[in-house]
């Protein structure tokens, strides 16, 4: 099938300003208020708004550009709807967390031409890489390279509920910007580059993250195949964030058991990773990803660090419509 053009009717005009309108000023109320790992977020709110202001400009112009052949139902006419699921998940309640949450979430995906919009998990998946929930954009789709940028909504940490971490600073919910450039190396094999910086300028920092991805189709019945990917992830901190994430601050020493500890910038965790998708007929998608994760440096020396090494595990089934 020849790549499908995007003409600028695709993209309804003005999408991409009244989204920013509708999820970023909710969390105005963020601007000023800095967490424990230090003042001066608006540094790091410039690059971010740059992220936000290239989807904007997307949704606004619809510029026209080829995009990669659409599968399943509704390629033939450059649209998929989408598809809902229900997901069950077993994942540390925090990251060095030695307990483990059971959850059942409902998913959801929806597609219109080069923006998807989903609340993540594994039905979102994009060749085995875990979706975050929030509005994504290809911008660039080419044979060898792509560039994708979205804005995902963060739930934060609420401490109080985790009896571990008690006395200890909460991360407030913000709205992400996430930068993604991907370069094929070879067939099924993939090198990213993924950027994230918080819009909210609530003081969470920004991350990067290096992906190495591996994907196979191993055609185990003709009618019904499974698509199997698998790879490897490093996250690099800077310092607000890797102190927001494992650090503790003088305050929360004074009403904690944990003794004060501050980090530096730095990568702070690796993990392995895999994803399975079965598809059953009739729409039907059964989906697992699995994943385990290693801290790294002075993310593992944390005092509230209870486990280097964890695991999670997310089962689904979904239906595209």
């Amino acid at each position: 099938m020849r790549p499908q053009k995007l003409h600028a009717h695709s993209v309804p005009p003005g999408l991409g300003t009244a989204l920013w309108r509708v999820w970023l000023l909710p969390h105005a109320g963020g601007v000023g208020r800095r967490s424990q790992a230090g003042a001066g977020g608006c540094r790091n709110l410039l690059p971010a708004l740059a992220v936000a202001l290239a989807a904007c400009l997307l949704g606004a112009t619809g510029a026209r550009a080829e995009v990669a052949p659409l599968e399943g139902k509704g390629a033939e006419v450059g649209l998929r709807l989408g598809a809902l699921g229900l997901s069950v998940s077993q994942r540390p309640a925090f990251a060095g967390a030695a307990s483990l949450e059971t959850s059942a979430t409902p998913n959801f995906v929806l597609h219109h031409g080069r923006l998807t919009l989903s609340n993540g998990g594994p039905l979102a998946s994009r060749v085995g890489e875990p979706a975050e929930a929030g509005l994504a954009a290809e911008v660039l789709a080419q044979d060898r390279l792509s560039l994708r940028v979205s804005l995902n909504l963060e739930a934060g940490r609420q401490s109080s509920r985790i009896p571990h971490l008690r006395g200890l600073h909460d991360i407030p919910p913000h709205v992400r910007g996430r930068l993604q450039l991907a370069w094929r190396l070879a067939p099924r094999w993939e090198l990213m580059g993924v950027w994230r910086g918080d819009l909210t300028d609530r003081g969470t920092g920004s991350s990067a993250e290096v992906v190495v991805l591996h994907e196979w189709r191993p055609a185990v019945q003709e009618a019904h195949p499974w698509r199997v990917s698998a790879g490897w992830a490093a996250q690099w901190r800077d310092t607000r964030q890797a102190n927001l994430v494992h650090g503790v601050s003088l305050q929360d020493a004074s009403r904690s058991a944990f003794a004060a500890y501050q980090l530096d910038a730095g990568w702070t965790d690796a993990r392995l990773f895999a994803h399975a998708r079965r598809e059953l007929g009739g729409q039907w998608v059964a989906y697992a990803s699995a994943a385990h994760e290693t801290l790294l440096q002075e993310a593992a020396r944390s005092p509230i660090t209870q486990r280097v090494r964890s695991f999670s595990l997310s089962l689904g089934l979904g239906r595209r419509f």
